[in-house]
């Protein structure tokens, strides 16, 4: 991606923002599968969508198949890969547009170690152990309109009913459980995908023996941008509260 070498592994969360050159490979001997989380249809509504193919690689005078390689795998997390700290030789900014992505591979074997160093803390009755993917460049939530989480279910670890107002895509990475969402139970094992309507009750349940690991994608971003970010959730007496209103 615009150079960077990002070999995927399971887990792994690679950003491609806007107008940055990006090709795929598979250099393995088995298939790869990945989930693409694009934000397409709003910029269709906005009639703002578009798609340049006319790339041309180095010294070449014709379209080439891939891009040369100018920073090699882990490039963007040896840049921005220790919290806290942004270097200062390098510009930012990633394609075009306000507030790009500056890190665009987030290693699942590092999503992994957080979590796993956070499963002794109480966590949030409503998410369990939670972290957000952020932008180390500026600290705010990777994208302007698409939101991304990893959380961590303990064996046996029920959240609470909550309803937010964005539409969320859950994919299943390790465990098993299952997913009240609009009053219908849905059960699931790795590499299961539920999707979670606007301002629908649900609820995430860990039936398994071991740790539950759920990515999510939501458009959250896109609501808390425009105001319209709500979030209720239920006491364990089945009252309403307001999470963010």
């Amino acid at each position: 991606m615009e150079g960077e070498r990002c070999e995927a592994v399971r887990g792994d969360l690679i950003i491609t923002p806007n107008g940055t050159w990006h090709d795929h490979g598979n250099e393995s001997d088995t298939p790869v599968i990945w989930i693409d989380m694009l934000d397409w249809p709003l910029m269709e509504v906005l009639d703002c969508a578009w798609v340049d193919m006319e790339y041309r690689g180095a010294g070449t005078t014709s379209n080439a198949k891939c891009q040369k390689t100018v920073h090699t795998d882990g490039y963007s997390g040896r840049l921005y890969g220790h919290g806290g700290l942004k270097p200062t030789f390098v510009s930012h900014q990633r394609g075009w547009g306000q507030n790009p992505d500056a890190m665009i591979h987030y290693r699942g074997a590092d999503v992994r170690e957080a979590l796993d160093g956070l499963r002794k803390e109480k966590g949030d009755a409503y998410e369990g152990i939670q972290m957000q993917f952020v932008n180390p460049a500026d600290g705010k939530p990777v994208g302007m309109i698409m939101d991304y989480s990893a959380q961590l279910l303990r064996p046996g670890e029920e959240t609470r009913p909550k309803r937010e107002t964005c539409n969320t895509f859950m994919v299943v990475m390790d465990g098993q459980g299952y997913t009240d969402a609009g009053g219908q139970r849905f059960e699931w094992t790795p590499n299961d995908i539920v999707v979670m309507p606007n301002f629908l009750w649900r609820r995430h349940v860990n039936t398994g023996s071991k740790d539950a690991v759920l990515y999510t994608v939501s458009d959250a971003s896109l609501m808390r941008n425009i105001g319209q970010y709500r979030a209720q959730g239920k006491n364990g007496d089945g009252s309403v509260i307001q999470l963010v209103s």
